[in-house]
This record gives C-alpha cells, sequence and structure tokens, in this order.
C-alpha cells in the first residue's frame, strides 16, 4: 500500500482548516462587570499598576503631566473624563474612571484598539496620525503612551 499524498493545494487547505478551528475554540469570553480581563497586559506594551489606588486628573498634574485639551468621553464607555497632554515631550493621555476595574474592564479594549493602528491611521480621539505604541492601567486611569511603556513608567513613578 502506498502512503497517501497532499498535493500543496490540499496541505494548505489542511493548513488553513486547523488555523480556523484553533480560532474559533481560542474566543475570549465577553467582558463581564466585576471581572476584570485576564489579558489586559501585554508585555512591553501595556501594564498595570497600584490596583488599589483611585487618582484624579489633579494628581497626574502634579507629576509633572501638562494638560492641553479635554475630550467627549462618548467613544470611551464608563469614562468619567479623557484629556490629553504631555510629559518629558512626549504625547500622554490620561482617561478616567471610577474604580480600578472599570478602567481594567472598560479602558483596555480601547486602548488597545487605539495602539494597534497603523502609521497614517487617525486616532479617534484626535485628528492626527496615532503615535501611541502602549497603555497602562493605573488605578483608576488608563494613560495612552507616545512611543513606549517607558513614558507612562516614568510618570507613574511620580505619583502621590
Amino acid at each position: 500500500m502506498t502512503p497517501l499524498r497532499f498535493g500543496r493545494r490540499a496541505g494548505g487547505l489542511a493548513a488553513l482548516m486547523i488555523a480556523v478551528a484553533m480560532a474559533c475554540g481560542s474566543e475570549e469570553a465577553p467582558a463581564t462587570p466585576g471581572k476584570v480581563p485576564a489579558n489586559v497586559a501585554e508585555p512591553g506594551r501595556s501594564a498595570v499598576f497600584a490596583v488599589d489606588r483611585t487618582f484624579t486628573i489633579a494628581d497626574v498634574q502634579g507629576a509633572g503631566w501638562k494638560k492641553n485639551k479635554d475630550f467627549e468621553v462618548d467613544s470611551l464607555p464608563n469614562a468619567r473624563a479623557a484629556a490629553f497632554g504631555f510629559f518629558n515631550q512626549r504625547d500622554v493621555e490620561v482617561w478616567l474612571y471610577d474604580s480600578h476595574e472599570d478602567a481594567a474592564l472598560y479602558g483596555a479594549g480601547p486602548a488597545g484598539e487605539a495602539i494597534a493602528r497603523r502609521p497614517g491611521q487617525t486616532d479617534y480621539l484626535i485628528p492626527a496620525v496615532n503615535r501611541y505604541h502602549a497603555y497602562a492601567i493605573v488605578g483608576n486611569l488608563v494613560l495612552l503612551c507616545e512611543v513606549e511603556l517607558a513614558v507612562c513608567e516614568q510618570l507613574i513613578a511620580r505619583l502621590p
């Protein structure tokens, strides 16, 4: 008996079917209030800090962040405020939520979408080319960080 041989086309189809089956089996459950998603932090691009703390916009300003403009929060579910500003000559957006759980549950998705944009796409909050490549969830805040996470980590280190 001779072994079965698949041509390139059949082999490619089999690989595609396996990939589709794996993708279907790995779908994440939708976020539920009160439960923080497990995939909130992505090494090098996002991190979670100070889960037991609550901050204000004034706290961030006191740490050296220069607020430039407030945004409407219509596109940010459950956010209380959103503002654009600068820290160490880098753009940093701050989104304010009632709690750490709200920041993680409702802010991680939009923050992940914001940093996933490719060059040339515009940010939905400001009409400019996206420069955010990382985000941090700090207590009840979400910080979008220009260039890298280290920009936000420097700001976080100065929070009260």
